[in-house]
């Protein structure tokens, strides 16, 4: 059975379909350029708050930067990061909470 185009994985073992593969290596890169630039969104919180953001914040873009490397020989725990269904979900939550910083700064 053919696989459609959209049901590919962008590259290597990949799960997600690609136009939401590239869509979530995309936030990442701009993710990455915005704390790049504004890095006080993080470094001007708290301690009992940076720590869960800073974590987060590094899982998340590292993971969306990573999508498009799973290949087979990759390590277990790197497909994990970009395989897990609620990724998305924790992508668009950094993006809220640094907007909601952003927004009250």
């Amino acid at each position: 059975m053919r696989r459609r185009r959209q049901d590919m994985p962008l590259l290597g073992l990949n799960t997600l379909p690609v136009g939401m593969a590239a869509v979530i290596l995309a936030l990442s890169a701009v993710l990455a350029l915005w704390l790049l630039i504004e890095p006080q969104l993080i470094s001007g919180l708290a301690w009992p708050w940076r720590l869960p953001m800073l974590l987060l914040g590094i899982w998340v873009v590292g993971g969306g930067l990573a999508q498009p490397l799973l290949y087979s020989d990759s390590p277990a725990w790197l497909r994990l990061v970009g395989g897990l269904p609620w990724y998305p979900v924790l992508l668009v939550l950094f993006i809220l909470l640094l907007l909601i910083r952003a927004l009250f700064m």
